[in-house]
């Protein structure tokens, strides 16, 4: 008795699958590849940028895990890397303001001491907190890439899991709009209290980290248990390289503000001596 298809009722030959299935392969085949190339189209439009980083800042408030769903596509590529220009001037900006103010507060109390403390507070005070700040944001750039690589390596090649380099910087691109708005009210809020601004600030980097997991989840091919241990090393690797190095960089500064200190010092001293005889 013969065989039909039960897609298209044409009777089937012995051992061999009917030619609709063969076309039926070839048409989602042709949505796949089209598919994927909507998805590398450029979508650089200025206006349409603006409206979608506004939409993503909205977004990470009432939606986050949606809003990130949504926009980590290949086509956001330039509005993540625009994203991620923009995060890092807002950290140098918080880097130089922050600090200013901390310098602030701490030369009002230091006013009234005399000798080495006040020559370090003269010779702090006085520092370019400017280049401070672009230390700062390019020191979050490094955290950035660092973060980026480790994921990719991690997931292509610890774990064999092919993974397109550009899907993980655009989550990331995606994810730090919120940081964004956290450096900026940090920043806003470092006028009014420091201490106030510290807790704004690790907030938004805590909640930051949530949402990356999260949308992490969503584009990693691996097991779960995997993409934790991806995740974990994607973080922790390159904010303790960067925290090792801020800190060494800071005690060096300061060895080099208490030396310029003393040697001022003791020419002040050295000429208020000849000065008297």
């Amino acid at each position: 008795m013969a065989k039909f298809c039960t897609k298209c009722g044409k009777p089937l030959q012995d051992g061999k699958p009917c030619s609709c299935t063969a076309k039926e392969e070839k048409k989602i085949s042709v949505k796949m590849q089209a598919a994927e190339d909507e998805e590398e189209k450029d979508d650089s439009k200025f206006g349409s940028m603006l409206d979608d980083f506004i939409a993503i800042i909205k977004g990470m408030f009432k939606k986050p895990v949606n809003t990130i769903e949504k926009y980590s596509s290949v086509k956001n590529y330039n509005l993540a890397l625009v994203s991620i220009v923009i995060n890092l001037v807002l950290f140098g900006l918080l880097g130089h303001v922050f600090i200013d103010n901390c310098l602030k507060n701490v030369g009002f109390s230091l006013n009234n001491i005399e000798g080495l403390i006040s020559g370090i507070d003269e010779n702090i005070t006085s520092m370019n907190n400017l280049n401070i700040g672009l230390k700062c944001g390019i020191g979050m750039g490094i955290v950035s890439l660092c973060m980026i690589g480790v994921l990719y390596l991690m997931h292509n090649e610890v774990y064999k899991k092919k993974i397109n380099i550009k899907k993980i910087i655009v989550l990331i691109g995606i994810t730090e709009v919120f940081l964004s708005v956290g450096y900026l009210l940090s920043m806003i809020v470092s006028f009014i209290s420091l201490f106030l601004a510290l807790v704004v600030f690790i907030a938004f980097i805590i909640i930051f980290f949530i949402y990356l997991y999260q949308g992490y989840l969503l584009l990693a091919k691996t097991k779960k248990s995997q993409t934790i241990y991806s995740y974990i090393a994607g973080m922790v690797i390159p904010v303790v390289a960067f925290s090792i190095v801020a800190g060494i960089a800071s005690m060096s500064y300061m060895v080099s503000a208490v030396g310029k200190s003393t040697v001022n010092n003791n020419t002040k001293i050295n000429s208020s001596s000849r000065g008297y005889y």
